[in-house]
């Protein structure tokens, strides 16, 4: 199978990107992990694929398919990378456009300076929401991680997309472990890395 594909980063967390509105895309999760092996694929964190709306008020859709081939919610740097891929291909000549995901509908907006900003709505941090599996909610977890270390200053939360935050992970080797590794603790499945909380342009 032959498809067109571009390489795109946000913050350097970074997508293959297929356009699924000029060509046909029927991705398995063997060939998305096949796309995201580093080694013998493309290489990228998720494969990202544009959709036509399947819902006339919206633009397009949006699928997320992480490395080892799940499909997952959501992803705020994917959904920048997006906005932008959609507009320089001429898939739209709107700078804010209605994008469908599975966690419902969001909007990501090229600015006049060229960065792109998407409203993810508010976090959500209750457990049960995320979901994360604790038994009560806290301001931050213990969790084990690769090789039985522990990272005592976690954070889970929740926008569309369940992510881990690990504090000062430059400087903790456990917190460094998290990533890209899956974390059990994430009913629904996350991978969990170190966040930074910046802006920056998409580019390809």
């Amino acid at each position: 199978m032959k498809i067109r594909f571009t390489k795109m980063h946000g913050q350097g967390n970074d997508f293959v990107v297929l356009d699924g509105v000029r060509q046909a895309i029927d991705l398995s999760p063997a060939q998305a992990r096949a796309l995201a092996d580093r080694h013998f694929g493309v290489g990228c964190d998720q494969v990202l694929v544009v959709e036509k709306a399947r819902e006339t008020d919206n633009d397009f859709r949006y699928r997320i398919f992480n490395a080892d081939g799940g499909e997952v919610e959501q992803c705020g740097n994917g959904a920048r990378c997006f906005a932008r891929f959609v507009l320089d291909e001429g898939l739209t000549t709107k700078r804010e456009i209605r994008v469908e995901t599975a966690s419902g509908v969001i909007r990501p907006k090229v600015e006049a300076s060229g960065q792109v900003t998407v409203d993810m709505g508010a976090p959500r941090l209750a457990p049960r929401e995320v979901p994360f599996l604790a038994e009560e909610a806290r301001l931050v977890y213990p969790l084990v991680v690769a090789g039985g270390a522990t990272c005592n200053r976690f954070r889970a939360a929740t926008s569309g997309c369940a992510c881990g935050s690990a504090a000062r992970a430059r400087r903790s080797p456990a917190a460094r472990a998290l990533a890209p590794r899956w974390s059990p603790e994430f009913a629904a499945g996350s991978s969990t890395k170190p966040c930074a909380s910046r802006r920056a342009a998409a580019t390809s």
